[in-house]
């Protein structure tokens, strides 16, 4: 072991007295030099790099000296596999049966229960800012869900279709002409 050492120092004294030589000579070209002596370096470590004992040769995980460093380990290898693993199965998205829009305007009740909803309500008070208050629908909510459950709400109480009454002589109650600016 010691001979190699000892061999490793008299070819890297070698190489360095070449490497001297080389750019004494090359003063002239001061380019090329820079380029060799780049090159030197780059050779003297990668020698060094073969010549020092790999570390990481053996097992690629060493077990760790603490039983909390193990199951930290072990935490993130079993989060890198489920990331790194693709699912199982993709889920088929829903088959588009009816438009939502229709299917929303069942649950919205009659066009006098939202009329006084959205007049007297909590957010009448703001004037109805809140689009989701409103549609009484999730802040999560898709967007063909947003205008769907729209196009609904104002088929039911838009001033021209909602008679509440009947008939078109029939007056309309006190709380519609608060839409109607």
């Amino acid at each position: 072991m010691e001979q190699e050492k000892v061999e490793e120092e008299r070819r890297r004294k070698e190489e360095k007295e070449l490497r001297d030589k080389q750019e004494k000579e090359s003063e002239a070209q001061p380019e090329k030099a820079e380029k060799e002596d780049g090159n030197a370096r780059l050779q003297d470590f990668l020698n060094d790099v073969d010549t020092k004992p790999n570390e990481n040769s053996g097992s690629k995980t060493a077990p760790p000296a603490d039983p909390a460093a193990a199951s930290e380990d072990d935490l993130l290898s079993s989060f890198l596999s489920s990331v790194e693993a693709p699912p199982a199965h993709k889920p088929a998205p829903p088959a588009p049966s009816a438009p939502r829009w229709k299917e929303s305007a069942a649950d919205l009740g009659d066009a006098a229960q939202q009329i006084e909803r959205l007049a007297t309500g909590p957010n009448a008070f703001w004037k109805n800012l809140n689009p989701f208050a409103v549609l009484r629908l999730p802040h999560t909510a898709e967007e063909r869900d947003i205008a769907g459950r729209y196009r609904a709400l104002a088929s039911l109480v838009h001033p021209d279709k909602c008679r509440l009454g009947g008939s078109p002589k029939e007056p309309r109650p006190v709380f519609v002409p608060r839409f109607v600016r």
